[in-house]
Order: structure tokens, then C-alpha cells, then sequence
């Protein structure tokens, strides 16, 4: 996992680089979506896992009027959210 933080003017831009495999395109469109998993095996049997983590990081992020995404990349995914710093 490589992590980055950069200030672009008024903005701070934070990334979150988990090299590995990448995330199948029809998935990537609901993993903000609030109990969402991607593994439909572990439904039943993971009691930890909910499904909505990323639905949270995305509600907060929104309030506080800033912009969350998931891309993948060549060797991995990146989650970047991008807020006003002023």
C-alpha cells in the first residue's frame, strides 16, 4: 500500500495506492453504495464485514463538500478524496 498527501492550491488530495488486482468495472460503480461487497460468498458467514465502510467515507466526504473516487490503475486500485483546504 502506498500512501500520498498533496496540497494543490486550496485543495488537499489524499491516495491510497493497494497494489494487487483490480477491481472488476461493474463493481466499481456500487462500491459506495451502503452494504455493498464485492465477495457475495462472505455474505453470511463474515459478521464484521458489513459493507459500509466505503458508503460512510463517501457520505462524510460529500458533506464536507469534497470529491471521493476509485480507478483502477495498472498493478492495483487507488482511492483518492480530494477536500478544500482553505
Amino acid at each position: 500500500i502506498q500512501i500520498s498527501l498533496r496540497r494543490m492550491e486550496n485543495k488537499a488530495s489524499f491516495e491510497v495506492f493497494n497494489q494487487g488486482k483490480c477491481i472488476a468495472e461493474e463493481d466499481l460503480q456500487h462500491l459506495w453504495d451502503a452494504f455493498y461487497r464485492i465477495d457475495k460468498a462472505r455474505t453470511h458467514d463474515d459478521k464484521n464485514n458489513v459493507g459500509l465502510g466505503l458508503y460512510i467515507v463517501k457520505t462524510i466526504i460529500d458533506k464536507l463538500g469534497g470529491i471521493c473516487r476509485i480507478e483502477n490503475r495498472e498493478n492495483g486500485v487507488v482511492v483518492s478524496v480530494v477536500l478544500d483546504c482553505k
